[in-house]
């Protein structure tokens, strides 16, 4: 998916690619993540006992929890003393990778930032991509007529939707069969998994968070995955009937009839469909949420 936009969630906007900001000051927030680690390099080689020190911290921590109210099944661990964490050898080679690390950083930070004229090479690349998407759409539907297998089949029509501009749509197609979704209106976040020719959704019991991060807590889905009816769904989703021809989703529409493909068609319907949010009670269309991680 090659749209997205500085903050949170995927854009339209001309020019604007994943990972190419189109201000100034987007650009040097990028670079913060070196700068912090940056400051820790230079506080560890500061110390001149490093990492000697960092690492009787670590044994020492896990001598305290043997030593606490976990101890039980727990090997004993002695505090870490001398040289016992390591070999003189190791810790000169940790220094000097360290010493390597901080290198990197100062010569990453070093570099000359993104300037005026950077942002319009850089909006020009993003306007020229844009405008090939008629293209990618026409290669990638000419791919998902030729598909050898289903799974082929799918992936090249989640390439020609996302071409077509609907990158949510695309993003589930991508997913298949099992995935993560959330309510657009509270962003609670659910599971999903098809039977046949219905979609089951199952309620995160963590809620929304900026992870986005599914949890299951019972593993509901995978129950009834194994027993093979969605009895533990917390509902159904209401599939789409009715699909305006000159939108992405029913150009896909268009495309699957013809060739005859009533699986993709099914989950089309399924994946622009509604369903009831167990967390505000609204009947909302199905959202993909950035990322989907269970744990």
């Amino acid at each position: 998916m090659a749209f997205q936009a500085a903050g949170h969630g995927r854009s339209d906007a001309p020019g604007v690619l994943q990972g190419l900001p189109s201000d100034l000051e987007a650009w040097d927030r990028k670079l913060d993540p070196y700068r912090s680690l940056l400051e820790h390099a230079k506080k560890d080689l500061a110390d001149p006992e490093f990492p000697e020190n960092a690492l009787k911290s670590v044994g020492n921590v896990l001598f305290e929890l043997s030593s606490g109210p976990l101890q039980e099944g727990l090997d004993v661990v002695e505090p870490v003393t001398g040289q016992s964490a390591a070999t003189t050898s190791e810790l000169t080679l940790s220094r000097e990778k360290r010493q390597a690390e901080l290198d990197r950083y100062t010569d990453i930070l070093s570099r000359s930032p993104v300037n005026e004229v950077d942002l319009k090479t850089i909006a020009r690349i993003g306007d020229a991509f844009i405008e090939a998407q008629v293209e990618i759409a026409d290669l990638c539907g000419k791919a998902y007529a030729n598909a050898e297998s289903p799974a082929e089949r799918r992936y090249f029509l989640a390439g020609t939707v996302a071409a077509f501009g609907d990158h949510e749509l695309a993003q589930l197609l991508e997913s298949g069969d099992e995935g993560g979704f959330a309510c657009g209106n509270c962003r609670w976040q659910y599971e999903y998994l098809m039977f046949g020719q219905r979609m089951a959704y199952y309620a995160s019991p963590v809620g929304p968070g900026e992870s986005d991060t599914i949890t299951a807590s019972e593993d509901l889905v995978l129950r009834d995955y194994q027993g093979g009816a969605p009895d533990r769904a917390d509902g159904l989703v209401l599939p789409c009937e009715e699909v305006g021809t000159d939108t992405p989703a029913g150009r896909a529409l268009q495309l699957v009839k013809a060739h005859k493909d009533p699986e993709n068609e099914h989950r089309l319907r399924q994946f622009k469909g509604t369903f009831l949010c167990q967390k505000c009670s609204t009947q909302v269309p199905v959202t993909k949420i950035a990322k989907h991680n269970r744990s």
